[in-house]
């Protein structure tokens, strides 16, 4: 993690405008990553499946209602998008947690 951390930062130095978002996994998802992206300027997506520290922000938003709905005739019916926000130590401001939930039609 070191190691990315320096290479996003020598990146950034190196072209300012080419990185706006950095997507990364769960299993780096803590402050110091989202502090380091802070610093720089970079928003952080991360793609956190089965994390057990997004425990909470996950039945937060498990009692949410629908934020939004796509629909498409072709491949599934419609996604479902849910939000809510959450805190973690030591990163201000609050966390946004977005959750979509695709509904086939045979399903």
């Amino acid at each position: 993690m070191n190691v990315a951390k320096r290479l996003i930062s020598s990146v950034v130095k190196s072209h300012r405008n080419l990185m706006d978002v950095v997507v990364y996994d769960a299993l780096a998802c803590n402050s110091i990553w989202f502090n380091h992206f802070k610093a720089l300027g970079i928003d952080a997506i991360v793609g956190a499946k089965n994390n057990n520290s997004l425990r909470l922000a996950r039945k937060t938003v498990n009692k949410t209602k629908v934020v939004e709905v796509w629909e498409d005739e072709k491949g599934f019916e419609k996604v479902e998008v849910y939000e809510s926000t959450f805190t973690m130590d030591n990163v201000e401001p609050s966390l946004r947690f977005v959750k979509f939930a695709i509904k086939h039609t045979n399903k």
